[in-house]
């Protein structure tokens, strides 16, 4: 059974990029210099987060500031949602590529 995330609100969406990325909340705090509560604190939307912090968030959840602070550049249909998300749990560059040709070549078929 795959895990739904609530990407309705700025935690829930660092909790989805995050989880996307196979980091623990230990993992993201370690490699911003914070604590891992504060990272919990951050998904659980229990503190205001500052411009500085949502645009270092979004380079290490590999992302953007737009889709942190308000999901600008995600604005898709359910099925389009779904394949970035398998998409975004493979870890492999080699695999990736693979995948992405497959998916242009398919793309091409009329």
């Amino acid at each position: 059974m795959r895990k739904t995330f609530d990407t309705s609100t700025i935690g829930g969406r660092i909790h989805w990029c995050r989880s996307r990325m196979k980091l623990t909340q230990e993992q993201l705090a370690d490699r911003m210099h914070v604590t891992a509560p504060l990272i919990s604190n951050y998904e659980k939307n229990k503190v205001d987060i500052s411009v500085r912090v949502v645009y270092e968030l979004a380079e290490h959840l590999d992302t953007t500031a737009s889709y942190l602070v308000d999901a600008v550049d995600i604005n898709i249909e359910e099925t389009e949602r779904e394949l970035l998300e398998i998409f975004g749990t493979i870890q492999e560059e080699d695999r990736r590529v693979f995948l992405l040709e497959q998916m242009k070549m398919f793309a091409m078929i009329k």
